[in-house]
């Protein structure tokens, strides 16, 4: 797969905060180009790693691809469904009706258990 980065571009990003001669306004500069590549690069990868999701892959594919652990990409994936108000996939979907029967597969265990016999058979004489 072809990549492009348009290095003519980066270095007029950062030309301003080169040509500054005061230590305090260039650092102030550079602070702000830090903060705004960062936030665009996070939520780039928050989408990314969400449609990969959405596409079916594994978090651990997810991860070997965009060279980054498992655990960031859950929370990237997290972090974009919370931004963008998306249905997370790694939750789980929540049913509304469910009956708990949990009570008569007990008392179906504990009566088949009292109705059946011994395994062992009585010796007779």
């Amino acid at each position: 797969m072809f990549h492009y980065v348009n290095h003519h571009a980066i270095t007029e990003l950062f030309a301003p905060a080169a040509a500054e001669h005061d230590p305090i306004v260039r650092a102030a500069a550079l602070d702000t180009i830090q903060v705004e590549f960062i936030e665009s690069l996070l939520e780039l990868m928050e989408r990314t790693a969400y449609e990969l999701k959405m596409l079916n892959w594994n978090t651990g594919q997810i991860a070997d691809h965009l060279g980054v652990s498992e655990r960031k990409v859950k929370t990237l994936i997290g972090w974009y469904s919370a931004r963008t108000g998306e249905w997370n996939p790694l939750h789980r979907r929540e049913t509304e009706t469910v009956i708990d029967i949990s009570h008569f597969v007990q008392r179906k265990k504990n009566g088949a258990e009292k109705a059946s016999p011994p395994n062992s058979a009585p010796l007779s004489s």
